[in-house]
């Protein structure tokens, strides 16, 4: 065989090998997905049973496909005796921003949110609304090497500037908590959003360095990482689609 020949095929086959190209898909459908964010902190001794419901969507089968969701903690509470290790101003302001948009006066925790709507779960009833059927639209975020792409396909356009919005989330953490209103528990959290980057787009899609989101994860003890995305207008914090989904550790190697 001629040598020519040989360097022809070892170069398709280095193209073509899927260790050098490792990607991550994640795309929705036209309807919108339920994102649900809780708003919480480790100082809250009411927090905790809401944080057990947030923690079942772990093992629901329609965890990722459907349903996106994840634990913000705010550092409101942190003056009462116990610092928040994953409290930050930046999610209390995210939260602000919401009473404000509803006209709300005031903030509070535990409080759950699905698709920027204020949402109460009832003591007995506690499952998700049902009148969430609307067609929006669809996204796909792909993952590869340090690269993060996006395209979202609205079904109505609504404005002339969207945000990509990435979050890191960490899962089966575990805290001892040794102040505060929830002094002597130990709490297990889940969905925890670690880390939070905003891109604008003018028509639709994105490519962004994803590297900011991970520079802190070799301090965390965490057992499994996960990505969220949504898509929001500029001028209105409410998700419009979203998904999600585990991060496989090759992305968090390469990081």
């Amino acid at each position: 065989m001629p040598l020519r020949t040989i360097t022809s095929i070892i170069a398709i086959l280095l193209i073509t090998n899927p260790l050098s190209a490792k990607e991550m898909v994640l795309e929705t459908g036209t309807s919108q997905n339920y994102m649900i964010e809780l708003y919480t902190s480790e100082g809250c001794s009411s927090c905790p049973p809401a944080e057990h419901f947030l923690n079942e969507f772990k093992n629901k089968a329609d965890l990722w496909d459907r349903v996106i969701p994840m634990a913000f903690h705010v550092d409101y509470w942190d003056y009462i005796g116990w610092k928040d290790r994953f409290a930050q101003a930046v999610f209390s302001r995210r939260q602000h921003g919401y009473a404000q948009l509803q006209r709300r006066s005031t903030v509070y925790t535990p409080a759950f949110f699905i698709n920027g709507i204020n949402w109460r779960p009832g003591f007995f009833f506690k499952r998700l609304p049902t009148n969430n059927q609307k067609k929006i639209g669809s996204l796909k975020v792909t993952l590869k090497e340090n690269t993060i792409t996006a395209r979202f396909n609205p079904l109505k356009k609504k404005a002339a500037l969207y945000n990509l919005n990435i979050a890191l989330l960490g899962t089966g953490i575990t805290t001892h908590i040794k102040a505060g209103e929830n002094k002597g528990r130990k709490s297990t959290h889940e969905f925890v959003v670690l880390n939070h980057q905003k891109y604008r787009s003018h028509n639709l899609k994105w490519k962004v360095n994803w590297s900011p989101l991970t520079q802190q994860i070799k301090s965390l003890s965490v057992s499994d990482y996960a990505i969220a995305a949504w898509i929001n207008t500029e001028n209105n914090l409410s998700p419009i689609q979203a998904t999600g989904g585990y991060l496989p550790d090759y992305f968090l190697k390469k990081q």
